[in-house]
């Protein structure tokens, strides 16, 4: 994949439509993150509600988690997806799988959890 940056400034990369799954890929970051970081379409849509502001938050705290889990990270119990990011007031819905990890949705926290 091409190297992109959607998330951090205002504008949405095109290509996040087209693919299934987003992921963050910057020249010479990729090898050093343990995790690679994909979203899910949903996640994106959800970012785009959010203000720039707290956006930005979010994803400097999504790109840290790829480094080892560092951050508040929380494994949830019978709930899918199965581990949760916490920042501020908004919740990081993701998965692991096979190196990967999966952002399924961004929630403001009163809603992170509803069905």
């Amino acid at each position: 994949m091409a190297r992109t940056r959607p998330l951090a400034g205002r504008e949405i990369s095109q290509q996040a439509s087209v693919f299934a799954g987003l992921c963050i890929a910057e020249r010479g970051r990729l090898e050093e993150m343990k995790y690679q970081v994909c979203f899910k379409p949903r996640s994106m849509k959800d970012l785009k509600k959010i203000p720039f502001k707290f956006r930005r938050q979010i994803v400097k705290k999504i790109e840290g988690v790829g480094d080892n889990l560092a951050g508040d990270v929380k494994q949830l119990t019978n709930f899918t997806p199965e581990y949760r990011l916490r920042v501020g007031d908004y919740r990081v819905l993701f998965e692991i799988a096979d190196g990967t990890i999966v952002v399924y949705r961004v929630r403001h926290r009163r809603e992170a959890y509803r069905k």
